[in-house]
């Protein structure tokens, strides 16, 4: 979905900490058994890549878009997924959870030099046991969702990075996914209304459509900096 289909140079942008070029590397490893990848494409991801940006439509965005908001921001909606009965919730969340332990268990690498990968801590386990359907959503970690209306983060994908830990007493992570985008907010010391606005266990389901496009631009400008030549982005980016 991330190649431009028919171009000279079909290969999306591949951003590190030490190159921005062309590419259609994904990090990949020998890491789960054939159960266990069926069983996180059969609870969430295959539902999940039916609902982001595909190039020419948004799925997600167009269904929550035909309902009311519950609030309306001078640049942001509200919506209120539980309401929406042709939405699988469940499915959203768990593929978002599972992405994140992902990134957690296992040093991805792509190339000699760089890798993706998040430390979940003590937590890994329990959200481990979350996904095998052993337990319930601990209480110390929360899972916020957005839905980008900006081109630029509904053709783009990130992995899951660490946030600043100082800001909430809890450490944020975050990836997105043409699209969607999660917020995983992890500790003891979070504000209750994290708890309370988890999208795994609240009953409204709740998830705010704006543009993402500041985060990215962010996202890349830390990137650029660590780059020894500088470096400008296409024009269809």
């Amino acid at each position: 979905m991330t190649r431009v289909h028919g171009a000279k140079n079909p290969h999306p942008l591949m951003v590190t900490k030490r190159v921005a070029i062309p590419s259609s590397r994904q990090p990949k490893d020998y890491l789960l058994c054939n159960e266990c990848e069926q069983l996180f494409c059969r609870n969430g991801e295959d539902y999940a890549m039916r609902q982001v940006h595909n190039g020419k439509n948004f799925p997600l965005l167009e269904t929550i878009r035909r309902s009311l908001p519950i609030e309306r921001g001078a640049d942001s909606e509200t919506y209120a997924l539980a309401a929406i009965p042709s939405l699988d919730t469940a499915a959203l969340a768990y593929y978002a959870v599972s992405v994140f332990w992902r990134a957690s268990v296992h040093v991805w690498r792509l190339g000699d030099s760089n890798t993706i990968s998040i430390d979940l801590g003590p937590y890994e386990e329990l959200i481990r046991q979350y996904l095998l359907g052993q337990c319930a959503f601990p209480d110390t970690v929360a899972l916020g969702m957005f839905v980008g209306t900006d081109s630029s983060s509904q053709n783009s994908l990130s992995p899951p990075t660490a946030g600043d830990r100082r800001m909430f007493g809890c450490i944020i992570y975050h990836f997105n996914a043409r699209g969607l985008s999660f917020l995983l907010f992890v500790g003891k010391q979070m504000p209750e209304y994290f708890r309370l606005g988890c999208f795994v266990k609240s009953e409204y389901k709740l998830v705010v459509a704006t543009s993402l496009e500041y985060k990215l631009q962010e996202a890349l400008s830390r990137l650029f900096k660590t780059h020894t030549k500088p470096f400008q982005l296409p024009r269809r980016f």
